[in-house]
């Protein structure tokens, strides 16, 4: 038995979405850091139900840094 835990950028989001995968997906573990404003606000986007599609819309237009 684990502890699943991830940590969260804007950076890592844009990869896996690239991935095509879910953003639903990208949030099941056990603990999440996040390491930039960005990626929490979108966490908190998913939280209150936006829909896969607006929120990978929002992460790809995210410019790069």
């Amino acid at each position: 038995m684990g502890f699943n835990k991830r940590y969260i950028s804007i950076e890592s989001l844009k990869k896996f979405i690239e991935n095509e995968c879910s953003v639903s997906k990208i949030f099941e573990a056990d603990a999440l850091f996040f390491c930039d404003d960005k990626s929490s606000e979108i966490y908190d986007l998913y939280l209150k139900g936006i829909d896969d599609k607006k929120l990978k819309n929002i992460i790809q237009n995210e410019p790069r840094k």
